[in-house]
């Protein structure tokens, strides 16, 4: 496809001409700013340059309050995280402990590597408790000594079961103590 050739002409005078115009009556001309109307737009541009700087000091505030409170947020999540891990962990102990402390376990155990067995008659040992008196004691210690062996077969018993209920209470107290810690 082709396009139409136009030819141009020598008449140039054809066209638009410039040409100055003076004021009268009913134009106005532009004036020039004043000294009163450039200190009114200095004064305008310093105010609205603080407004701005104000409001940009406020949003970034709000921002940087914004990113603390989401980054407690965070870390608080992350604790309570850790926290039900342990909790788990905590679990899972009891219940490793609690089949480790099964009678029948421990009675396997006894009889594999121990080899015991289950006792077949249990016989008990009845303690009467009587607290020597002063002249008993004084008598002991002068060295008064005693004429029945029975009597002191008793004493060496009854000491070894105070010394052995002793240290029963003391694994008993220290195992509730370390129940009543949880």
């Amino acid at each position: 496809m082709a396009l139409t050739a136009r030819t141009c002409r020598g008449d140039r005078g054809v066209g638009a001409t410039l040409r100055v115009l003076r004021g009268g009556k009913g134009r106005s001309t532009p004036r020039r700013p004043t000294a009163r109307s450039a200190q009114r737009c200095r004064r305008l541009f310093v105010v609205a340059s603080v407004a701005l700087l104000c409001v940009t000091t406020l949003g970034m505030g709000r921002v940087a309050l914004t990113v603390k409170a989401t980054e407690a947020a965070v870390a608080a999540g992350s604790l309570a995280a850790d926290i039900e891990a342990e909790r788990i962990a905590i679990e899972q102990l009891e219940a490793y402990r609690s089949a480790l402390v099964s009678p029948p376990r421990i009675q396997g155990l006894a009889e594999t590597s121990m080899k015991m067995k289950a006792a077949g008659e249990i016989d008990y040992i009845e303690l009467a408790v009587n607290a020597p008196s002063a002249a008993e004691t004084a008598a002991d210690a002068s060295g008064a000594r005693r004429s029945d062996r029975a009597e002191v077969v008793a004493d060496v018993l009854t000491s070894i079961m105070r010394m052995t209920a002793g240290e029963a209470q003391v694994l008993l107290v220290g195992d509730a103590a370390l129940t009543s810690s949880r």
